[in-house]
């Protein structure tokens, strides 16, 4: 009986496994949606503030000013043009670290699902291992009683 107790135990011991890696899995995906909309948000204050620099330039064109001297609003022109590569950066970046935990929330749940074959092979090992136990105690009983 003991035996079917251990198997039942490490069964018991897979399934416990899995479950809190299924959780882990779970925070992952949520840490990725955090990513990207994190990424997102950076992206789009980025952006506006371009938006804003732009509006400048046009509203100096349409007083008629030049936009092509040397201006100050030439610098910012300069500065909105970085600040969009460094908003798509950003993007890229947040893309990239939620694609990773999205990745590692998948091995975590093939990693759960290995833990309950493994617990379940290992239980029905036990459980011959002592069947096996059970027929050559029986054997030896039987011989020593002729």
């Amino acid at each position: 009986m003991g035996k079917f107790a251990a198997a039942g135990a490490q069964k018991a011991a897979g399934a416990a496994q899995a479950a809190s890696l299924e959780f882990s899995a779970r925070i992952a995906e949520r840490q990725a949606d955090r990513e990207e909309a994190i990424s997102k948000l950076e992206a789009a204050r980025l952006r506006k503030d371009n938006a804003s620099i732009g509006e400048r330039l046009f509203a100096l064109q349409a007083a008629g000013g030049d936009a092509s001297t040397g201006t100050n609003l030439l610098l910012q022109q300069d500065f909105a043009r970085d600040s969009e590569f460094d908003a798509l950066l950003v993007e890229a970046g947040g893309d990239t670290a939620a694609a990773n935990l999205r990745t590692d929330a998948t091995l975590r749940r093939f990693e759960g699902a290995n833990a309950i074959a493994v617990a379940g092979a290992n239980a029905r090992a036990t459980i011959v291992g002592g069947l096996f136990d059970l027929g050559t105690t029986v054997a030896t009983t039987a011989y020593l009683k002729k």
